[in-house]
């Protein structure tokens, strides 16, 4: 996705510009100057309590930022873009931050020691100054980022062809930086100031670090995962849990949630037992903490002042461990920290305090402050579950009360509101209760997660490859909420159960997929078709244990679909899906099954060919109790631009009756498109509530009001001073959503992934 800005232009719309109150829900910041990360993949916290994190990928380019007291105080830039990328490790001492970084070849022009030749990729450690995280610590073996102020400040640890050399641990004194190679299996000491290395011994697989400041002896994890390979950027995986998860739903039966023996998913490869190790400074083995159950999914660890070892869980108690040295000298363990189950305990999916969910850093300051992120997932620079940064007062031998927390909970996604309840809003993963009656920014609480990677593994959100799941629609079928959920591409459409565990969770029941998925997810699928077909297929849960088997599965007889096309559910829950050159095409629901999912057939399928004015399809919207279809998308006068591929389209059209046979449009309206301009102009997205047509576009992130009575502008609406005046791009094919309010309100959500949150415009006629 393109990293670009663009500043909200005002008047140019024929209404002009509208009057609107600009919020937003996902981030505790509002932008420009500050955000919370889309993702948190690893913590370092000094004295002060000064939080540095890191990450492979922030869309904004902040992919190492600083917080304090619940604000944020720094970033770090020159890790995004031209072949950078950050990592998912980070140290610090009194002088120097220390984060993992990548960088790969731009493509172009020399590599110089610049950059790696074109198909290698480099992993290592990028040098800062502390208190300026805006400048490199240049070093004379430094390489890396010449003409720019980061050059020569990165130190290459491994290189590799196949994007899986992550640095997977840092750990720093005073003098010693240590570094896990779990490339090439061992552990690394340089020298904290020249970056020389001193010393190095084997580690199978070694994560992430610890050192002890009482005796300078180092902790690591062991076999705390592999990389994938061939994709960008480079994922974690967690092998162990995976393992567990299979043999969990394999060895079950009905009741329990287990699936038949034959089931289709892929058995995963187990890479061997995590397990904590202790070190000299010098290598030599010491005393560790006894052996780790078998459901913990260490994912990092460190020592604080009272030289307790606190070790972060992301298994399914989600909680961090605590080991203290005895009398005899043996590690013992003491109460963990957190509610044993985390955010999926009772009710599940809820937020709150010491309710964890996808851990990847813990650490303490000076004063015993506890500080732990998360990301939803665990320390994977795949995540878009969102990221959450907590902060805990030191009480007895624990931690209870909470210091402070932010949060960057959304990343190319949209929000949706429940039309049968004002109160509540859903991103691809998570809920917002609203009080429309707070401060702007401050209208949506994050209520909670919608995703149980433990129980669900086949949820298509969890896919690292999938290409970003995001909200689209809530709907009521058979009086039972459902959750729709699209891609940035609209390749699929996937219908959630909302609550059927008690809690907020929502449960993959029915998928409608364009074509077959080339990356293998969900399992069972089938395959892709000869003579052009797609191996496009619909999915039901049809025992309803939210897992994807074989058996389940309808292959479509058709030939290739045209992608980003939207999806529509009209009231009745008849699913609509714009065709491109095909026209649009309803799939009749059919009711719910036994489990509660619907029911959606290929032969109870109507193809309508395309309409006048259009030659193609792109977003289509039904309003089943007015019985009126609206559509965009292209025309012989008005055609679409090869290089604009994922656009809604130049022509928005209306038809009355449509159930009836009527295919003439009440009226036409030319969108927003000149690709030429500078910003180009395009629009990517539509959404229809109550009167009025609310159009996005992609580049300016601007939004056109259009009066569905008349056809007419009403005006337009941007970002405003609430937000700094500033969106990213709309990047998603339904990256716009629009509700009216009981009182007469019309609330707009928007995409904005630049800075990890959701647009929300609030506007009355």
């Amino acid at each position: 996705m393109p990293n670009a800005f663009s500043q909200s232009a005002a008047g140019d719309g024929a209404g002009g510009t509208l009057k609107v109150k600009t919020s937003w829900i996902g981030n505790t910041f509002p932008g420009r100057d500050g955000w919370v990360q889309n993702n948190i993949a690893s913590i370092y916290v000094s004295p002060d309590g000064t939080v540095y994190s890191n990450t492979i990928w922030d869309e904004g380019g902040r992919e190492v930022t600083a917080y304090r007291d619940g604000r944020v105080v720094m970033s770090g830039d020159h890790t995004h873009g031209s072949g950078n990328a950050g990592g998912i490790a980070i140290a610090g001492n009194s002088r120097y931050l220390y984060t993992g970084a990548g960088i790969g070849s731009p493509g172009s022009g020399p590599t110089l020691g610049n950059f790696p030749q074109k198909g290698h990729f480099w992993y290592g450690v990028t040098r800062r100054p502390l208190r300026q995280l805006n400048t490199g610590a240049a070093f004379a073996t430094g390489r890396g980022n010449r003409l720019s102020a980061m050059q020569n400040s990165f130190a290459l640890i491994s290189e590799t062809t196949d994007q899986s050399g992550n640095v997977t641990g840092l750990a720093a004194t005073e003098s010693t930086l240590f570094v896990s190679d779990a490339t090439d299996n061992k552990i690394i000491a340089l020298d904290a100031e020249t970056m020389a290395k001193q010393r190095e011994w084997h580690v199978d697989s070694p994560g992430r670090i610890a050192v002890d400041p009482s005796d300078n002896s180092v902790w690591v994890i062991t076999e705390a995962g592999k990389q994938w390979t061939g994709s960008n950027p480079p994922h974690v995986r967690r092998p162990r849990m995976m393992a567990l998860a299979a043999r969990q739903r394999t060895a079950g039966d009905g009741e329990s949630g287990g699936v038949a023996p034959n089931a289709t998913s892929p058995t995963p490869e187990v890479l061997g037992d995590p397990t904590v190790l202790h070190f000299t400074a010098d290598g030599k083995p010491l005393p560790t903490i006894p052996s780790l159950a078998d459901d913990v999914e260490p994912v990092d660890l460190h020592v604080d002042q009272q030289h307790r070892l606190l070790l972060a869980d992301n298994g399914p108690a989600q909680q961090i461990l605590v080991y203290g040295k005895g009398d005899d000298g043996k590690y013992e363990a003491m109460a963990p920290v957190g509610v044993k189950g985390g955010m999926l305990s009772a009710p599940a999916g809820q937020a709150g305090p010491l309710r964890f969910n996808g851990l990847t850093g813990v650490s303490t300051d000076a004063k015993g402050n506890l500080y732990v992120s998360m990301n939803g997932r665990g320390p994977d620079g795949a995540a878009t579950l969102g990221s959450q940064l907590q902060s805990y007062a030191p009480s007895g031998n624990g931690w209870q009360k909470q210091n402070w927390q932010v949060q960057g909970l959304t990343f190319a996604d949209v929000a949706v509101a429940d039309p049968n309840d004002q109160t509540h809003v859903y991103t691809q993963s998570g809920r917002y209760e609203m009080d429309y009656d707070r401060p702007s920014g401050k209208e949506g609480r994050f209520d909670g997660i919608t995703v149980d990677r433990f129980k669900y593994t086949d949820d298509p959100r969890l896919q690292a490859k999938h290409p970003f799941m995001t909200a689209m629609e809530v709907v009521r079928l058979g009086g039972k909420p459902f959750l729709a959920l699209t891609d940035m591409y609209s390749s699929q459409l996937s219908v959630y159960r909302l609550g059927q565990d008690g809690g907020i969770i929502a449960t993959p029941a029915t998928v409608i997929s364009r074509g077959h998925a080339n990356n293998g997810a969900p399992p069972g699928q089938p395959a892709k078709g000869s003579g052009g077909k797609s191996g496009g297929w619909i999915w039901r849960d049809a025992n309803g244990d939210g897992h994807f088997s074989a058996d389940e599965y309808q292959s479509d007889p058709g030939n290739d679909r045209a992608g980003c096309a939207g999806w529509w559910i009209d009231e009745k829950g008849d699913v609509w899906a714009a065709m491109g050159p095909d026209g649009v095409r309803r799939y009749a629901y059919g009711g719910l099954d036994a489990h509660g999912a619907p029911i959606y057939q290929y032969d109870h399928a109507q193809n309508v060919a395309v309409p006048a004015p259009f030659t193609r399809i792109q977003r289509v919207q039904y309003d089943a109790v007015g019985d009126t279809l609206y559509v965009t998308g292209y025309t012989a006068d008005k055609p679409a631009d090869p290089k604009l591929w994922k656009e809604a389209g130049t022509v928005f059209a209306r038809y009355d009756n449509w159930s009836k046979g009527n295919r003439k449009a009440r009226f036409t309206i030319d969108l927003p498109w000149s690709p030429a301009a500078k910003p180009l102009v395009s629009t990517i997205a539509m959404s229809v509530a109550g009167d009025y047509l609310f159009t996005a576009e992609s580049v300016t992130a601007k939004v056109h009001v259009f009066d569905l009575r008349s056809g007419k502008e009403v005006g337009t609406m941007g970002p405003g001073a609430d937000v700094g005046n500033v969106s990213g791009w709309v990047d998603l094919t339904q990256g716009i959503s629009a509700t009216k309010r009981a009182n007469g309100e019309y609330v707009v959500f928007v995409e904005e992934d630049a800075r990890s949150k959701v647009m929300m415009y609030r506007w009355h006629p």
